[in-house]
């Protein structure tokens, strides 16, 4: 502390403490705001004396302005939420307005039924051009207000606030027993003042508790591979109503080939139109056909009728009855196996004046022996060439049109072993199709049938129940097609010219005639073909005009397309035939030939419309020397000149 500093404090203690002090009674003066800074005189930092005495003034303005800005806010909420209040209780919600319905749990199908829909208006404004919409499963019948096969519709107008309207719709179900069917049900509508489409829906729902249409199908549990099964199948009506244009569905498993029905299927193999059935009507089916397949392997059919949806469809659109199936394929106890020039198909198709050859391989497969056993082919069918059946080992009965091996001939023996297996073999041509008798076989087949069977052994080596195997084979003979090629000069439908026999560097015209042969099976699209070789002019006329013959310079190739050939067409019926006519024009080299082709050879092809094959024939090329023109002289079939 300084010396001023320590006079300063003295003289004011003399003050304090003086009796005689009369200044500590004057009258104090009013605080200044005036901010001071007052040196510390212990060191520390300068301190704002105003500071630190006055009193905050904030505290209070900000809590006001809080509690006023509230007061605001909670008002202004208030009237917003009246507002918005009034708007709402002017607006159409979907959550106002219900569709209830009410019908039978259950149906019958094809049974006429009934649906009531109770539209319910809860909003506080109407409800303007309202629909009514009903969607049906396919198949229904609807009474009234029809859309289309599925759709029902009707016009409601406007429902008034808490107004509800009531309809009742009447329609028939159809399906197939225990089935779930849901009916969708729509109301459309518009608000006030507003296009907008509001749409609201829900759903019906029934089971049918018993069909139109019962359907008992039958297959057999079990078979062994490649045996011939039958299937059966019958379709009888329970409605009331006539059921219009009542189709059968049946599914077969890879593996099953058709052979045959009885009535045969409208369209393919599957599918039977059954028509109109009456209540109590029957309709029934009978399917053969031969089943394939593995050791222990199921195959399942599938069954179903009903009705399509429209007359071009092929198929059940809507099923009132289905049904399914399973066979399980057994291994034979006796495999056997034929196989015709090496092919095991179920169908053969030979061609005429061809020799087939029969293959036979078999096996026990049972766990014990086969006693007596014996295999028996039976060969039939009006073409069969019985003098040219012949057998390895085996006895060929031509009585009775039958090759027996048994235990007296070579081959198989009285008694076979458990996992024996042997191989037999026969051969047979058929009549050949174009004879002199000029006799026709429509469509001919032969048909073979086999049967292996013998004694299955108990344990002890004991008699115990016959086992046996059957198998079928068809074989369809090919239609015989040919064709003759002739050449004419005098005789024929045109004029020829030029010299006999031709000479070199001079031009002879000619008469080819092409005809066709055909003996046992239609054929549809045939065609002749040949080219003429490059000493050849084709003249471009021909006979009748309305065969339909062309002839192209790029390769010099003449086309006849015949089309159909009927069965026995140059046998029993006149043979198809057409003219044409060339001029050849030998050159020096062709000097002392005998003769020169006029056409090169001509190839006939075709479709055998029974046999489902192609067929085609050649035929060597006709020559100058026209052997068959009876008027041309011998001198005129000399030697090129």
């Amino acid at each position: 502390m300084n010396n001023e500093e320590f006079n300063a404090i003295e003289r004011a203690e003399k003050k304090l403490y003086s009796p005689t002090a009369k200044d500590l009674d004057r009258k104090r003066s009013s605080l200044s705001e005036e901010k001071r800074m007052e040196k510390d005189s212990w060191g520390g930092e300068n301190i704002n004396i105003s500071q630190m005495s006055q009193k905050p003034k904030a505290d209070y303005s900000y809590l006001t302005l809080f509690f006023i800005f509230s007061f605001i806010f909670f008002l202004g909420s208030i009237i917003f939420a009246l507002y918005l209040y009034s708007l709402v209780t002017n607006v159409v919600s979907p959550e106002n307005v219900s569709i209830t319905s009410s019908g039978p749990v259950s149906v019958k199908g094809g049974e006429e039924i009934y649906l009531q829909v109770v539209v319910t208006n809860n909003n506080n404004i109407s409800l303007e051009y309202t629909d009514l919409i009903l969607t049906f499963p396919n198949g229904s019948k609807i009474y009234s207000n029809k859309v289309n096969d599925t759709q029902y519709r009707k016009s409601l107008g406007t429902i008034k606030p808490n107004e509800a309207v009531t309809e009742t719709i009447r329609f028939s179900l159809f399906g197939e027993e225990s089935a779930e069917k849901d009916i969708k049900i729509a109301i459309e509508y518009r608000n006030e003042n507003s296009n907008a489409i509001i749409k609201k829906d829900s759903i019906y729902k029934t089971i049918i508790n018993s069909s139109p249409l019962s359907l008992y199908f039958d297959v057999p549990k079990d078979a062994n591979s490649n045996q011939e099964i039958t299937i059966g199948a019958k379709v009888i009506t329970n409605s009331k109503e006539t059921l219009k244009d009542v189709l059968l569905n049946i599914s077969y498993p890879a593996g099953f080939i058709f052979k045959s029905a009885t009535p045969s299927p409208t369209s393919g193999d599957s599918i039977w139109e059954l028509g109109d059935m009456k209540q109590g009507a029957e309709k029934s089916i009978k399917i053969k056909g031969i089943i394939q397949g593995q050791n222990e392997e199921d195959k399942t059919f599938r069954a179903s009728a009903g009705i399509r949806t429209n007359r071009d469809s092929n198929k059940v659109d809507v099923a009132y009855a289905s049904a399914l199936k399973t066979v399980s394929i057994k291994k034979p106890f006796i495999d056997v196996n034929l196989a015709l020039n090496g092919k095991t198909d179920e169908i053969y198709v030979m061609a005429d004046g061809q020799t087939v050859r029969g293959d036979i391989e078999w096996a026990n497969n049972l766990p014990v022996s086969l006693l007596h056993s014996e295999v028996t082919i039976e060969i039939t069918g009006d073409v069969l060439d019985k003098s040219t059946v012949n057998t390895s080992g085996g006895f060929y009965k031509s009585a009775e049109n039958t090759i027996l091996w048994d235990k007296t001939g070579r081959g198989i023996t009285d008694s076979i072993a458990s996992g024996q297996n042997g191989r037999l073999s026969f051969s047979f041509s058929a009549i050949p199709l174009l004879s002199s008798r000029g006799s026709i076989f429509k469509n001919p087949e032969i048909y073979i049938k086999l049967k292996f069977k013998g004694i299955r052994s108990s344990e002890g080596g004991e008699e115990s129940s016959l086992v046996e195997t059957t198998l079928s084979r068809t074989v369809k003979l090919l239609s015989n097609l040919q064709m003759a090629s002739r050449a004419l000069y005098y005789s024929g439908p045109f004029k020829n010219t030029g010299p006999l026999p031709p000479i070199h560097d001079n031009e002879t015209t000619y008469t080819v005639i092409w005809s066709v042969i055909n003996s046992s099976n239609d054929v549809s699209s045939a065609t002749v073909r040949a080219t003429l070789p490059p000493y050849a002019r084709w003249i471009g006329v021909t006979s009748p005009e309305s065969e339909d013959i062309s002839y192209n310079p790029l390769g010099g190739e003449i086309l006849w397309r015949v089309g159909g050939v009927k069965a026995g067409s140059g046998v029993s019926i006149p043979a198809k035939e057409v003219a044409f006519q060339i001029g050849i024009t030998p050159s020096l080299s062709q000097a002392g030939l005998s003769s020169v082709p006029l056409v090169s050879e001509s190839t006939i092809s075709g479709m055998d419309d029974f046999a489902k094959e192609s067929i085609t024939y050649v035929r060597k090329a006709p020559t100058s020397s026209m052997t068959g023109d009876p008027l041309v002289k011998t001198e005129e079939t000399g030697s090129i000149k």
